[in-house]
C-alpha cells in the first residue's frame, strides 16, 4: 500500500494529493507552500528534508526562522500562515507566541520585530492600571503644589508660566511622571503644609538639589527681584531703583530676568545716569 502523505507538512510545503509518476518514474507529490504556490515534489526530497519550501524568491519560507525567540513578554512557539498585505506588497508572516502570563497569541511578525507588539494585551493592562492607580492624594495640598509646579512650566496658558516655562525652567525626570517619587522627597525633606516648595537657585529646574520647603518670608525673600541689586557702589532693593529711576516696575524686572544688570538697564530706558540727571551717590 502506497503511503499516503496528503494533509502531511514537510517545512513549509503541505501535501494536497499524488501526482502520475514522471518519465523518471519517481513517485510525486503535489504540494502547498505557505505562501500559497503549488507545486510537484518528489516524494524523496520531501522525506528526506531536501525540499521544505517552493523555493520562490519572494517566497516568506525563505526568511529567517524565529522560533523560540523572544519579544518583550512573547516566546514564539511556531509559524502560523502568510497573508498578502496589499495588492504587489510583501506577504505578512504570522507566529504563534505564548506569552509570560501563559495566554497564547497569534502575532504578525512586523509587529514583533518592531516592538508594537510586546505582550498578550497583559502588559497594556498592567501599565494602564499603574497609571489609573489611586494614590488617595488627589485633594492634598502637596498634590496641588506637584500640578501647580508642572503648570507653571509647560502650560502655556498657565498665569506663572512666563516667569517659569518661559525662561526654560523644567521639572526633572525623576518628578514630571512620578507623584510619588517627588512626595517621598518631599516628606523626607521637611515638608509641613504651611511651607511652600522653593528653588535655591532660582534660574535652575525643579530638581532634588535645587528644591526645598520654607516658609512664605523665606521664599520671599529668595525671589530674584527682592535680591540686592548694586549699581555705582551701593546696594539697592528693586522698590528703591524704581522709585529713583522712574522706569516700571514690570521693565526692571523682565530686564533683571533676562540678566541685565543696573546700569545696562538705566541706560537702556533713560540713555545713562548722567543723562537722566539722577545722582545715585545722594540717594
Amino acid at each position: 500500500m502506497l503511503d499516503n502523505l496528503i494533509g502531511k507538512t514537510f517545512g513549509y510545503l503541505t501535501v494536497i494529493k499524488p501526482l502520475p509518476k514522471d518519465a523518471s518514474n519517481k513517485k510525486k507529490w503535489l504540494c502547498k507552500c505557505i505562501c500559497g504556490r503549488e507545486i510537484p515534489v518528489i516524494e524523496g526530497n520531501l522525506k528526506s528534508g531536501n525540499s521544505i519550501r517552493c523555493g520562490h524568491g519572494d517566497c516568506p519560507s525563505k526568511r529567517k526562522d524565529i522560533t523560540g525567540k523572544r519579544f518583550g513578554n512573547l516566546v514564539v512557539k511556531n509559524f502560523v500562515e502568510s497573508k498578502p498585505a496589499y495588492v504587489g506588497g510583501s506577504n505578512q508572516l504570522y507566529w504563534l507566541c505564548k506569552c509570560d502570563c501563559g495566554n497564547e497569541i497569534i502575532v504578525r511578525y512586523s509587529s514583533l520585530s518592531g516592538g508594537h507588539t510586546k505582550s498578550c494585551g497583559c502588559l497594556q493592562k498592567e501599565t494602564q492600571a499603574q497609571r489609573l492607580f489611586k494614590h488617595g492624594d488627589s485633594r492634598t495640598r502637596l498634590y496641588r503644589t506637584y500640578q501647580n509646579i508642572k503648570a507653571r512650566c509647560y502650560c502655556e496658558s498657565a498665569t506663572e508660566y512666563e516667569h517659569y516655562g518661559g525662561r526654560g525652567i523644567r521639572v526633572c525626570n525623576a518628578w514630571i511622571n512620578d507623584y510619588m517619587q517627588f512626595k517621598n522627597w518631599s516628606l523626607s525633606h521637611g515638608y509641613k503644609p504651611r511651607l511652600t516648595i522653593d528653588r535655591v537657585n532660582v534660574n535652575d529646574d525643579y530638581t532634588p538639589e535645587n528644591c526645598r520647603w520654607v516658609s512664605m518670608k523665606e521664599q520671599s525673600e529668595n525671589k530674584r527681584t527682592s535680591h540686592i541689586i548694586p549699581l555705582k557702589g551701593k546696594d539697592y532693593t528693586l522698590s528703591q531703583l524704581v522709585s529713583i529711576t522712574d522706569i516700571k516696575r514690570g521693565n526692571w524686572y523682565y530686564r533683571l530676568q533676562q540678566g541685565w544688570d543696573a546700569e545696562q538697564i538705566i541706560k537702556y530706558y533713560l540713555g545713562g545716569l548722567d543723562d537722566a540727571g539722577i545722582n545715585i551717590q545722594d540717594t
